[in-house]
């Protein structure tokens, strides 16, 4: 079920144009932490494809791809995600049909890639949706999770990028004031274990991103996890939906991305 992150898959859902890109600034304890680069495409068969390379220095020095497939009506149609930390790779490939999620998850070991160590990718030059190249190169995994899931077919699919968060938006619109809730499979780091929870979202009003009167108008909204913790999550956004910045706890402290450049070309 796993595969590389390469744009040109099957002739049903291969790209036919690039509709955005971007990067965002990621910051812990209003200290900087790394950057996330990020695409939406079109796919022939009429649905979307997002993806996104994050390279970030907190809790520990990893990497993170996504990739998130979804029809025309932005329903998720495939998840593939891997993560580089501690000298391990997971990748997991989650599936929806109409009532289960087929998940599984592959683990193995990193070794040093000689050949490209000796220089450093700029995550900033990379906006065309391709894998940034990395230092390491992975043995051969084993399967260390492979499970279903019940679910409903408007179960959301959340991963930790700003990005997924335009996808909500593109699914169901909202009026301010006017929650919506429904169920979430979170991708849980770095084991990429699904957590089943569920999630409201609310289009509180418009103000400046963080209130900061300097800067234009943007549309704010509120997540709010419904379980025992109720973790909330603020973020902003333009016209179109694009995150221009996002914000939550973590451990006591702010986390939180905001939109370094983007560029719209559909």
């Amino acid at each position: 079920m796993t595969d590389d992150l390469d744009i040109s898959l099957d002739q049903s859902s291969r790209i036919t144009r690039r509709i955005a890109y971007g990067s965002y600034r990621l910051a812990h304890d209003n200290q900087p932490i790394g950057e996330e680069v990020w695409g939406i495409f079109g796919l022939l068969n009429g649905g979307y494809r997002l993806m996104t390379d994050i390279d970030q220095e907190w809790p520990v020095p990893n990497q993170q791809w996504a990739r998130l497939d979804v029809d025309a009506q932005w329903n998720p149609q495939r998840l593939w995600v891997q993560v580089d930390v501690e000298g391990y790779r997971r990748t997991a490939t989650y599936l929806p049909s109409e009532d289960v999620m087929d998940i599984e998850i592959v683990e193995a070991r990193l070794q040093r890639d000689e050949e490209k160590a000796g220089s450093k990718h700029s995550s900033k030059a990379r906006l065309n949706g391709r894998r940034l190249q990395t230092q390491f190169r992975a043995d051969k995994g084993k399967v260390v999770a492979r499970k279903q899931l019940a679910c409903a077919p408007a179960t959301h699919l959340d991963f930790g990028s700003a990005l997924f968060n335009f996808v909500v938006l593109q699914r169901v619109r909202l009026m301010p004031g006017t929650p919506m809730a429904f169920g979430s499979i979170v991708l849980t780091l770095p084991s990429l274990e699904p957590l089943e929870l569920q999630q409201e979202y609310r289009y509180e009003r418009d103000e400046p991103v963080r209130g900061d009167p300097g800067r234009p108008l943007a549309r704010r909204y509120l997540i709010t996890e419904q379980d025992e913790y109720r973790v909330e999550t603020a973020f902003w956004t333009d016209e179109r939906g694009i995150v221009l910045a996002q914000q939550l706890d973590v451990n006591g402290a702010p986390h939180s991305c905001d939109l370094l450049q983007y560029t719209w070309t559909d």
